[in-house]
């Protein structure tokens, strides 16, 4: 929501967001996020299709001070009442709430060693190429030699 510019102090701001697999519609959701102007607390309304099934969620949203000015936004879980960055959505289920609100495992937990290690691989394969060509040389030898060694140990 941040990375979409949803999240303002008095706006209330909407997105129609639709997730595909495969071709195939996922998900088709509208978020409105609403800070301190109609509600009055801020709020996060999810509301669309899911998984063959009907959402309708509210969500609080929470706001804390950055140590060098601005705010940081985090999200109410509606399980635990904890603060957390991530909603998820498991198939089956009707609303949203933290990963460990549900007590499910992320998808990195569920992997065998050697998915892991690709993984591995391919994110220091793509922060490599990434690098600004002014980078130092230090940090390009260091991302190399890593993901030479995991190749290794596969």
């Amino acid at each position: 929501m941040q990375r979409l510019g949803m999240v303002k102090r008095n706006c209330m701001n909407r997105r129609s967001l639709s997730w595909t697999c495969d071709g195939r519609v996922l998900a088709q959701l509208t978020l409105v996020c609403d800070v301190d102007c109609h509600e009055a607390y801020p709020c996060l309304k999810i509301t669309g299709h899911a998984h063959g099934r009907r959402v309708d969620c509210l969500v609080w949203l929470d706001s804390a001070p950055m140590r060098f000015g601005g705010e940081r936004w985090y999200a109410l879980c509606p399980h635990t009442g904890r603060r957390c960055t991530t909603l998820v959505l498991p198939p089956g289920k009707t609303h949203f709430a933290s990963v460990r609100g549900w007590g499910v495992a992320y998808g990195s937990q569920r992997e065998c060693e050697v998915h892991r290690a690709y993984r591995a691989i391919n994110k220091a394969s793509s922060r490599l190429r990434g690098l600004s060509k002014y980078a130092r040389k230090p940090a390009r030898e260091r991302l190399d030699v890593w993901s030479r060694d995991l190749v290794g140990r596969i």
